[in-house]
């Protein structure tokens, strides 16, 4: 835990995990899944990463079950994940879907297109966030840290624009 200095001098807490460059798979897991354990269980998970759907220099098959891996403990119980996104690379977004089915056969999968978002998120049930530095497609090559947003503006910022991108026509 880390205390910063907000811009009105007043103290505040900063709860994190930090994700360094070339952490094994297996503690990138373990410290994900202690992250995403405090915003389930949820019937509804939204994942906000303009570059979900992009594999970056991943193989498909790769990058897919990598995102099933973190994302498993989610995938197990939500009835509905929605994937927001900007950019998509072909066949990454098959390769997901088939691995998250794996994880649960009853799941829906809703891709949504249009997100003008950077940050990337998980949202549960559309009242709990976890904020990431990276996208999924980064995870092991940079640094980065992973947090519960907590603060009462920033968490009805974030799901305000959740929200308007439910809303918006573009799928």
């Amino acid at each position: 835990m880390k205390r910063n200095l907000a811009s009105d001098g007043k103290s505040t807490e900063l709860q994190h995990s930090a994700f360094p460059v070339g952490l094994d798979m297996i503690e990138v897991l373990t410290r994900f899944w202690g992250e995403l354990d405090q915003i389930l269980p949820a019937r509804i998970i939204h994942v906000v990463d303009p570059y979900f759907l992009d594999a970056g220099g991943e193989s498909t098959y790769t990058h897919a079950g990598n995102v099933a891996s973190l994302l498993k403990p989610a995938l197990r119980t939500a009835e509905e994940i929605r994937l927001i996104y900007s950019r998509q690379r072909e066949g990454v977004a098959a390769a997901i879907e088939e691995c998250f089915l794996r994880v649960n056969p009853d799941i829906d999968i809703v891709l949504h297109r249009g997100t003008q978002m950077h940050a990337r998120y998980v949202i549960a049930d559309c009242t709990r966030v976890l904020r990431m530095d990276f996208s999924f497609n980064r995870i092991r090559k940079s640094f980065c840290t992973v947090s519960v947003v907590s603060d009462p503006s920033d968490l009805e910022g974030i799901l305000g624009e959740l929200r308007r991108l439910e809303e918006s026509p573009e799928n």
